[in-house]
């Protein structure tokens, strides 16, 4: 994925069990960097012996490599199942650019808006 874009992973889940099954749902992320921002249901319903879609969504400021781990539980029988997912992001793509023209000794001025996702 590009940096400074939304990405969706879908990860499909299948229930083994002949009842319905309710899975909580947890990341981790190795060396987390704050740039990165994570964004998924806490909770997946599967009915019995079927499979569903999970969608977790990604955005990073920065380009990175991460390691994910997805862990879904269910909090009944603690039986889980996990994903390890490799992130790559790559730079971002160009925004847009911006021309000023002026001539010899005489300013020109433009602004520009740049808005800190961070807590830092």
């Amino acid at each position: 994925m590009k940096a400074k874009s939304t990405f969706t992973q879908a990860i499909l889940v299948k229930n083994w069990l002949s009842e319905n099954q309710r899975f909580g749902v947890k990341w981790t992320v190795e060396n987390e960097d704050p740039g990165l921002f994570i964004n998924g249901a806490n909770t997946i319903d599967l009915v019995a012996n079927s499979s569903k879609e999970y969608k977790i969504n990604f955005y990073s400021l920065k380009p990175i490599v991460q390691k994910l781990n997805v862990y879904f539980r269910n909090q009944d029988t603690n039986e889980y199942i996990f994903y390890k997912i490799n992130l790559t992001i790559q730079p971002a793509d160009i925004q847009g650019k911006l021309e000023m023209i002026s001539v010899v000794r005489e300013s020109c001025m433009k602004l520009i808006t740049i808005e800190n996702l961070l807590s830092k």
